[in-house]
């Protein structure tokens, strides 16, 4: 599914430019849609629907994507309960942050009005009290400037019925067989942990390959959802695939995955590290991937590595790399197309860094080089697949 994405940024003050950069980056889609049965009543079910906006920093004020987060919220049915959490980041004084997330908190609750009830909306503004992350990093201070929306709804059975419409259903499941194999580079057989995560990074499943390298796991995961499999060994460099049924039940899949042992000058792709269009924000199941590697640096203190970021950018449109960037995401003004790709790898290789850094690897062990569009695997990419890959992080061992 292609998400339309809209530039966010309105205006904030930073310490210093290379630090108002990274926060301002950050501040981009991060909203989820969220479905799940809550509870039951003698009406019948009732189904809560979570959302979240993000804001710049000092900013109450709603923006042309905000709006239009807001609105996929007017074809909810028979809403219940509506609740308008207004956050803030740690920056400021006490009464000044609570303050401002009131301000938050009434600017959602006033545009939901228009079209939901006014005495069911409820706002709780929770000022610094309840931060999502707890660093002082651009990124973390980012992602506590937020208003969190839940709301119960409770469709009548009538409507069900007659308009046959399949509510949304967390059991929707269907049985699946992974089998498969797993060698080195050699064609060797390789006995490894096989860990299973869903599209938000949660884990699912744990299994292991026999000393033939082969595995079988039975899952139940969700319809048209994204998966990813983790295969691990010490002194390898961890493998991932990627996984997305729309078929019939009891489906077997047979894959051969590959392991490279970890060698000094060689360069790794990170398989299926990922990244949102246009920016540096990682898609929820590549976060796993990240966890793994941490403990490969951990495990070897000795390591250092470089981080390499590349970026899409087909052949198609070079014609315009002199032109303005037509990224709808925020990027420094003043930038080429060609600058803008370079800027965009650059901080991804940036995000991975901080990562590491973050969870207690030393930054002299790490550098970061940035190939905007120069060495993309598919230059002439003909689906997003190819365009996905062509957005990529590799790492290469020093």
């Amino acid at each position: 599914m292609q998400i339309e994405y809209i530039q966010r940024f309105k205006g904030i003050a930073c310490i210093n430019s290379e630090m108002a950069n990274r926060v301002r980056l950050f501040l981009t889609f991060l909203s989820s849609f969220l479905f799940s049965i809550s509870l039951f009543s003698q009406g019948g079910k009732v189904y809560s629907v979570n959302k979240r906006l993000y804001f710049p920093n000092n900013e109450y004020l709603l923006d042309t994507l905000d709006i239009k987060i807001l609105d996929s919220l007017r074809k909810i049915p028979n809403i219940k309960t509506v609740k308008v959490y207004g956050h803030c980041d740690s920056i400021g004084s006490f009464d000044f942050n609570l303050t401002l997330s009131t301000k938050r908190s009434n600017q959602v609750k006033e545009y939901l009005a228009q079209f939901i009830e006014e005495n069911i909306i409820e706002i709780f503004p929770e000022g610094e009290s309840k931060l999502k992350t707890h660093g002082d990093d651009s990124v973390s201070l980012a992602q506590n400037r937020r208003v969190e929306i839940q709301i119960t709804y409770q469709p009548s059975i009538q409507t069900v019925v007659n308009k046959n419409k399949k509510l949304p259903n967390v059991n929707d499941s269907i049985s699946v067989v992974l089998n498969g194999f797993v060698t080195d580079d050699i064609n060797r057989p390789l006995q490894t942990t096989i860990n299973i995560y869903d599209e938000k990074g949660k884990f699912v499943k744990k299994s292991e390959s026999d000393k033939n390298g082969l595995y079988s796991v039975l899952l139940k995961i969700k319809k048209s959802s994204d998966y990813s499999i983790l295969f691990a060994k010490d002194s390898f460099f961890t493998a991932s695939e990627k996984i997305n049924l729309k078929v019939k039940n009891d489906l077997p899949i047979k894959q051969k995955t590959v392991l490279q042992r970890i060698v000094s000058g060689k360069t790794y792709i990170f398989d299926n590290l990922h990244f949102e269009g246009d920016t540096s924000q990682l898609l929820g199941y590549s976060e796993p991937l990240l966890y793994h590697f941490l403990q490969i640096m951990k495990r070897y203190p000795n390591i250092k590595i470089q981080i390499e970021g590349h970026v899409n950018n087909p052949i198609r449109d070079r014609k315009i790399l002199n032109g303005p960037p037509r990224s709808l995401r925020y990027f420094p003004p003043g930038l080429t197309f060609r600058e803008y790709n370079q800027w965009l790898s650059d901080e991804r290789a940036l995000a991975v860094k901080s990562f590491l850094v973050k969870n207690g690897i030393k930054k002299e062990r790490i550098s970061t080089l940035g190939y905007g569009a120069s060495k993309m695997l598919y230059p002439d990419p003909k689906s997003e697949k190819e365009q996905e890959l062509n957005r990529r992080v590799e790492i290469k061992i020093l």
